[in-house]
């Protein structure tokens, strides 16, 4: 499991398992306003600009090209085509478990497992937390094949450009330092940012790894933080904070904020013309399928995300 898929398989799979039935609602609601695009060679999605106005012409289509990847826009156009009349875009948060700086399993590069894959499901969910505690609502879950995407239509952020995205996501993600007044510290303040940016701090001190490196955090800081977990997970920030003394602590915050900014794709999020993997399709490069999830919290992709052809091998 978690291989590439061969050509074969690939062509098995848009034979005999794929349906566009299990495209969500909220992308043929409106597809004839959506951009579609394909991988036709394994080298990206070159085959673009694509507009269906049913989705029985998406699925023939689909199972003729038989692509190594699908994608449709997250913007809504009136000419699809062309990529013009943008009308809107959903904001999306994509969270990959191979790019994850905090994730804590052996994995090599590019690849993904079980546990890094659970762990990306908590991010996403920290991150629809945040995005909930901001008054929205209308949120969409998929898995990419690698890791989770959040799709929000609420209609302030669908109609929102990318300078007002670029501030949510970092927001939801606390990829920078509260701004507070002096004498003020994050975890006194229960509410806001400085609660974000709390719950994440905390988050990625448990999830720091003692032989691993990070980029602009030194060994040093880095242990001597990992020793106060435990006073950390017990909101004893003061005496955490006093212990490693202020000035260290500071400049600690300022390297976990920007550890923090990996924790999705955000040139995702800010982008209002994106193309983003189609539910429905195939991931190739790790075989499993890209698809809408009803329940995030119980989800298990490896015992619904499995194509046939993986079954049938018994891998």
């Amino acid at each position: 499991m978690l291989q590439m898929a061969t050509k074969d398989e690939i062509r098995q799979f848009y034979h005999e398992e794929y349906t566009a039935k299990e495209i969500p609602d909220y992308i043929t609601g409106n597809i004839h306003r959506r951009e579609f695009a394909f991988d036709r060679i394994g080298k990206g999605p070159r085959d673009r600009y694509h507009q269906f106005n049913q989705l029985k012409y998406l699925e023939r289509v689909i199972k003729a090209k038989m692509p190594y990847a699908a994608y449709s826009s997250v913007a809504l156009y009136d000419n699809p085509t062309k990529r013009e009349g943008w009308e809107s875009a959903e904001f999306i948060v994509d969270v990959d478990a191979k790019d994850n700086p905090l994730r804590t399993c052996n994995c090599k590069e590019g690849m993904v497992c079980p546990h890094c894959l659970y762990e990306a499901k908590e991010i996403i969910l920290q991150i629809s937390d945040n995005l909930q505690e901001m008054g929205f609502k209308d949120m969409h879950y998929v898995y990419s094949g690698r890791g989770y995407h959040l799709r929000c239509q609420d209609k302030e952020l669908m109609h929102s450009d990318s300078n007002i995205r670029s501030e949510i996501v970092n927001y939801i993600i606390a990829a920078q330092v509260p701004e507070l007044e002096e004498g003020l510290q994050h975890f006194i303040l229960p509410f806001g940012y400085s609660k974000v940016y709390t719950d994440w701090f905390k988050y990625t001190i448990n999830h720091l790894q003692k032989d691993k490196l990070y980029p602009g955090l030194n060994r040093k800081l880095k242990l001597d933080v990992m020793k106060h977990k435990e006073q950390i997970n017990q909101g004893q920030w003061g005496i955490v904070r006093g212990q490693i003394r202020p000035t260290r602590y500071d400049k600690l915050l300022v390297k976990i904020a920007n550890l923090q900014q990996g924790l999705c794709d955000t040139k995702v999020s800010v982008d209002t013309k994106r193309i983003l993997r189609l539910p429905s399709s195939l991931h190739y490069k790790v075989s499993m399928k890209c698809m809408a999830i009803r329940n995030i919290e119980t989800f298990d992709p490896f015992s619904k995300a499995v194509p046939k052809f993986l079954l049938e091998k018994g891998d």
